[in-house]
C-alpha cells in the first residue's frame, strides 16, 4: 500500500516538474538573467532525478506489486519509460540529462492524472485513474488490488483525522471548566501572590533607580552650566581688553 501511494505521489510530482521545466525554458523573460533561468531549470531537473530514482527503486523491488495495483496500460507505459533507451553499438551513450528529459517527456509521466468518481453520497469514491479498479483492458477485467489499497488508506486516514480532532478539539465548555478548576487551587493563588510581590519589588527598584538617574543628570547639567559660564567669562574678559 505504501509503495503504491509513493508511486502515485511521485507520478504527480514528476508531471509538475515536467510542466515547470517546459515553462521555465520557453519563457526566459520570467527571470532577471539567463543564469537565474538556468539555475532554476537545474533545480527542477535535480528534483526530477530524485523522483525518478524513487520510481526506479520501487519498480525494481516491487514490480509484481505495481503490476497488480496499477492499471495495465499505466504499468506498460511505466515499464517503457523506466527502461533505459537502447543505444546502437558504437554509438555515443546518452547523457544522464538526456535520459532524464526523455523520461519526463514519456507518456507515463504525461498521462493518467485524472480521477474516476464512483458512487454517491457516503458511498462516493474518488479513485486515481492509474490504479487497478475493476476496469476492462484488452477485453479482460482488471483486478481491484489498487482500489482496495486506496480505499483502505482513505478509511484509515479518516479514522486518524477523527481521532486527531477529538484529541485536540474538546468541547469549549469542558476546556473552560478545566481552566477554572485549575485556577481555583491554593497553589495557584500562592503563585499569584508571589508574582505580585516580585512585581512590586521590581517596580520599587525601578522607581528608585529612576530618581537616582534623574538626580545625576541634574547635577551634571548644573556642573556643565557652571563650566560654560566660567569659560564664557574668561573669553569675555580677553575680548574686552
Amino acid at each position: 500500500r505504501l509503495a503504491l501511494i509513493v508511486t502515485l505521489h511521485a507520478h504527480k510530482a514528476l508531471e509538475k516538474c515536467a510542466r515547470m521545466l517546459s515553462v521555465f525554458e520557453t519563457s526566459p523573460d520570467l527571470f532577471q538573467s539567463p543564469s537565474d533561468s538556468k539555475k532554476t531549470s537545474r533545480r527542477v531537473l535535480k528534483a526530477s532525478h530524485e523522483l525518478k530514482e524513487v520510481i526506479g527503486l520501487l519498480y525494481t523491488s516491487n514490480s509484481e506489486l505495481l503490476r497488480s495495483s496499477l492499471h495495465p496500460g499505466a504499468y506498460a507505459l511505466l515499464q517503457e519509460a523506466i527502461t533505459p533507451p537502447v543505444v546502437e553499438p558504437g554509438a555515443k551513450p546518452l547523457s544522464p540529462e538526456i535520459t532524464l528529459r526523455t523520461f519526463l517527456n514519456s507518456k507515463w509521466v504525461r498521462r493518467f492524472h485524472d480521477v474516476d468518481v464512483k458512487g454517491e453520497g457516503k458511498d462516493k469514491e474518488i479513485l486515481p485513474e492509474m490504479i487497478s479498479a475493476g476496469q476492462v483492458w484488452d477485453s479482460k477485467p482488471v483486478g481491484e488490488v489498487g482500489k482496495k489499497a486506496v480505499v483502505d488508506l482513505m478509511s484509515e486516514t479518516a479514522q486518524i483525522i477523527q481521532a486527531y480532532d477529538s484529541a485536540l478539539e474538546p468541547p469549549w465548555s469542558e476546556y473552560l471548566d478545566n481552566q477554572r478548576q485549575w485556577a481555583d487551587t491554593v497553589k495557584v493563588r500562592a503563585l499569584e501572590a508571589e508574582g505580585d510581590d516580585i512585581m512590586g519589588a521590581l517596580n520599587r527598584e525601578f522607581e528608585e533607580e529612576r530618581v537616582k538617574v534623574k538626580e545625576e543628570l541634574r547635577i551634571r547639567g548644573d556642573k556643565a552650566r557652571q563650566d560654560y559660564k566660567a569659560v564664557m567669562g574668561v573669553l569675555d574678559a580677553q575680548w574686552s581688553v
